[in-house]
């Protein structure tokens, strides 16, 4: 395998256990702290950016430039994956189904932003 085939693999690993980071602690904010659900959301999504940062840049493409000169650039990734989201899942609700839309929506984001990570946020 290439080592692109080994940044998506280990993108996808990365992807897997955020979201299992994210949902515990928006699960927990709500249980715990009995934050109301949209609060726990905005906190459970804080908390996943940051950590997809730390561990997509350790270790999926194990980029060495400071903190917060790619950052920004990470950040400028994810808001143009979730536009991607949006825009697919709007697209195609209509005639496959809200489920099957999300489907999609998740595969736009996740291929854009691992694109955007390797040529644009990392450049490696």
């Amino acid at each position: 395998m290439t080592s692109d085939h080994h940044r998506a693999i280990f993108f996808i690993i990365v992807g897997a256990l955020n979201s299992l980071i994210g949902l515990s602690v928006i699960y927990s904010a709500m249980y715990f702290f009995g934050l109301n659900y949209i609060l726990s959301n905005i906190l459970g999504y804080i908390i996943g950016i940051i950590t997809s940062f730390f561990l997509n840049k350790k270790i999926t493409f194990r980029d060495a430039s400071p903190d917060s000169q790619v950052f920004i650039r990470y950040i400028i990734a994810v808001f143009l994956g979730y536009l991607a989201n949006l825009i697919s899942i709007i697209s195609t609700a209509s005639f496959l189904g809200f489920y099957v839309a999300q489907f999609f929506g998740v595969l736009a984001y996740s291929v854009l932003v691992f694109f955007l990570c390797r040529f644009f946020v990392f450049r490696v």
